[in-house]
This record gives C-alpha cells, sequence and structure tokens, in this order.
C-alpha cells in the first residue's frame, strides 16, 4: 500500500467516524425529540369556572416545559378561569374557539420549535383569538428572534399575541417562579 492508499484510507476513517457517524447519531436524536407525546389532556382549575384557556405544547425530553405550563397554569385559575393542557399531535382536534385565549408552547433545539407544534400552528386558523407563546431553552440566546419567529406564525394564522416568553432552564427556582407570576399576572392583564 503506497503513500496514497494510507492517505485515502486514514481520509474515509476520519470521514466515517468524525463526520459521518456523528451526524446520523445527531439526527437520530433530533427524530426521537421531535416524536409526538401521547399525553393525556390535563385540566387545571374548577370545573365551575366559565372561561377557558387552552395551552397547547410539545413537552421536548425533559419536563421543563410542563413544569413551566402548569405554573402558568395555577396562577391563571385563581382568576376564574379554568387551563386545559394539551400535548400537541397530528390527533389533536379541538374548537379553538371555545377558548378565551390559546397558549402556544415549545422547547427550543437548535432554534426551533418542535414539529408537532409547528404542525399544529399550521393545520389551524386562529382568526381573531387571543394567543400566547411560551419557549423553553437551556439559555437566553437568541429569545427576541426565537420568540418573535413563533409569535408570526400565529399571526399569519389570524391570532393576536397578548404575550410572549422564554423561560431557561438554568434559572433558579426562585428566580424561575417569579418570572412565571410575571407573565401570568401580564396575559392576566390581557385577557
Amino acid at each position: 500500500m503506497g503513500v496514497i492508499g494510507i492517505i485515502l484510507l486514514i481520509l474515509f476513517y476520519f470521514l466515517t467516524y468524525i463526520i459521518i457517524l456523528p451526524a446520523g447519531a445527531g439526527s437520530v436524536v433530533v427524530s426521537i425529540l421531535d416524536r409526538e407525546k401521547n399525553i393525556p389532556a390535563e385540566t387545571i382549575g374548577s370545573n365551575d369556572s366559565t372561561e377557558q384557556i387552552y395551552m397547547v405544547y410539545h413537552p421536548g425530553m425533559s419536563k421543563f416545559t410542563t413544569k413551566v405550563l402548569r405554573g402558568l397554569a395555577e396562577n391563571i385559575t385563581q382568576n376564574n378561569y379554568k387551563v386545559t393542557l394539551y400535548s400537541a399531535g397530528k390527533d389533536l382536534q379541538i374548537n379553538l374557539t371555545d377558548a378565551r385565549a390559546i397558549g402556544l408552547a415549545s422547547p427550543i433545539y437548535a432554534g426551533f420549535i418542535r414539529p408537532p407544534l409547528e404542525n399544529f400552528i399550521q393545520r389551524n386558523e386562529f382568526s381573531g383569538i387571543k394567543c400566547f407563546v411560551v419557549l423553553t431553552g437551556g439559555d437566553k440566546g437568541n429569545m427576541d428572534v426565537e420568540t418573535a419567529k413563533v409569535a408570526k406564525l400565529i399571526e399569519e394564522k389570524g391570532g393576536k399575541i397578548i404575550g410572549k416568553e422564554k423561560f431557561i432552564t438554568s434559572d433558579k427556582e426562585d428566580e424561575l417562579q417569579a418570572k412565571i407570576d410575571l407573565f401570568s399576572k401580564e396575559l392576566i392583564e390581557k385577557l
């Protein structure tokens, strides 16, 4: 085997183990993240409440997004609202006009919301419905850009954005709760 053969062999191993295999593993991880989750709807608040808020979300790989939504829901229900959390999926069929407002939530991975939530937004009409955006992620990064992109998707489908916020997994518990409380208060004022 000559010098060229050795160089080609090294190049082959480099491409295989340094570039191709990690890229393939990364695409497997992303496809796992993007799977629809079969989570039953969860209603928070009194059945006596006549005003309904829907929160449609994709939970991602952790329980953080769900934790944030439950915190928001607990605060909102203290103002005579009933909140129902729905996991986004192709089979989710809800009458959006039954809700006073709709929250749309997703973790951000690689700068994008999860496809099940994006697909839900694309296949529904939000004409005149008050909507809010909740994003979760590991860092503050492009927070304004990410929330603006999701808000634009909703506005293109006729939704009226009343709030948008991104919650960071690294926030201390008391900081996270304070942010949830503040965002809840802002939403309630706009309902």
